[in-house]
């Protein structure tokens, strides 16, 4: 009881820490991209751990026994493509977003993927009751990803809104200046990373701009909030599975897809 208890923390524990110093050593190194692998690979070895293992169940039972079908759908691409994809989405959101969360921000993410993973654990135990393996394991992460994302995201959102703010030079600014305003909050170092974040840096001043431009639209001052939504969503999903995958290595067993062959 207690190694379930503690998955989530420490799930969360390595994903702030991941961010954290990727977060940190941003300024002054390319080196930060590295911070961000160990995070990239246990979110793909959980992804593709809860993908494949769904796959083989669902052919298991759409094919009949000794079908030469079986060597050929092993999933293994189907959950290696899912699982990049996710990968291909999740992490540079949240590795953009830790550039720019603020105190408050980053305690109520913290506690909602600590709860996320929990709740995940909870729903998984309910319905080990009634769904067969692995089916209840799959339809636990969606519901809770789902469930507690709906809850946090709206929380996050307003928290966001409540204490972004757009500096004065916005205003006066055109829009190519307001692009360049934007990319004013690069590192000064050259390097590799720091032409890859231009463009998000540009985009964001360009975006700012337009807020401010038009901010007799107060719905607008909401736009920079969904980012922030979006992020708690990723976030979410991203815990619940090293929850998993937290909770398999504390209990000794991995996922067994991730061992498995056709």
């Amino acid at each position: 009881m207690l190694t379930r208890i503690l998955a989530a923390p420490l799930a969360v524990f390595i994903m702030a820490c991941s961010l954290y110093l990727w977060r940190e050593i941003y300024r002054d190194s390319d080196w930060a991209l590295a911070c961000l692998l160990p995070l990239g690979v246990l979110l793909l070895v959980a992804q593709i751990a809860i993908l494949r293992e769904d796959y083989r169940a669902r052919m298991l039972l759409t094919l009949r026994p000794g079908s030469r079908l079986t060597r050929i759908l092993t999933g293994r691409l189907s959950s290696l493509a899912g699982a990049v994809g996710f990968i291909a989405l999740s992490l540079p959101v949240m590795a953009w977003q830790a550039l720019n969360l603020t105190l408050p921000e980053t305690g109520l993410v913290i506690a909602v993927c600590v709860i996320s993973g929990w709740v995940f654990l909870l729903i998984e135990n309910r319905l080990a009751r009634s769904f067969n393996h692995p089916f209840g394991r799959a339809y636990s992460m969606r519901l809770s990803s789902w469930l507690c994302a709906a809850l946090a995201c709206p929380v996050i959102v307003w928290l966001s809104w409540k204490f972004t703010t757009y500096p004065d030079e916005f205003l006066r600014a055109g829009f190519g200046e307001a692009m360049q305003l934007g990319m004013d909050a690069l590192p000064e170092r050259r390097g590799v990373l720091a032409e890859i974040m231009a463009l998000p840096y540009a985009l964001q001043g360009a975006k700012i701009w337009f807020i401010v431009q038009h901010r007799e639209h107060g719905w607008l001052t909401l736009w920079p909030s969904l980012d922030a939504a979006l992020f708690g969503f990723v976030a979410t999903r991203a815990s619940i599975l090293l929850t998993d995958l937290t909770e398999h290595l504390l209990l000794a067993h991995p996922p067994a897809s991730t061992g498995e062959t056709a």
